[in-house]
């Protein structure tokens, strides 16, 4: 919804989740390591079973890791390529795993989009139709939100605050800094 809003402003969002999903399945170099490390039955007519790789890797940090070190960089790379063409004042890389990626080397400044995690998991298992204990060995592979607040510069309320007024607040501060 933040990114939504962020668009709506013309600015460049950068959707990190989506660019892994297409590079996971368009790359035959990370196609090869994924399906010699984890098994052909990973990908089903070359479009890559998400559901079982992620019942695989999310109880398993080494494998997180595996598929986190031939993916992330690629989405980097996506983004600098992106990057390069956009014609709006900043852009915005959206990513759950901002700090874990190092994408967050990238940005100038980090927004954190937080919620209680209750609600977190409530909206990843309807929105994925997943269940409670496949969204926690998800967020168990990620750092901490109390952690991630620490290291951003502005901090938007997904909960009980409007989000127009907190995403209008922090465009207006980045782009008087762009100016």
């Amino acid at each position: 919804m933040v990114a939504e809003i962020f668009r709506k402003l013309n600015i460049f969002v950068f959707d990190s989740d989506t660019e892994s999903k297409t590079i996971m399945n368009t790359s035959s170099y990370i196609k090869e390591r994924i399906t010699s490390k984890f098994g052909d039955d990973v990908y089903e007519n070359g479009i890559l079973n998400r559901r079982k790789l992620s019942e695989i890797i999310f109880y398993q940090t080494d494998a997180v890791e595996y598929v986190n070190a031939l993916v992330h960089p690629a989405v980097i790379v996506a983004f600098e390529e992106r990057i390069s063409q956009i014609q709006s004042p900043y852009a915005i890389i959206e990513s759950a795993i901002l700090f874990e990626s190092e994408a967050y080397k990238q940005a100038h400044k980090v927004i954190c989009v937080t919620t209680p995690e209750k609600i977190r998991i409530e909206r990843v298992m309807k929105r994925d139709g997943v269940s409670y204990e496949q969204v926690k060995a998800r967020l168990n592979n990620q750092m901490r939100e109390k952690d991630k607040i620490k290291r951003s510069d502005f901090i938007i309320n997904n909960h009980n605050l409007p989000l127009i007024p907190q995403v209008l607040a922090i465009h207006k501060l980045i782009m008087e800094q762009c100016l």
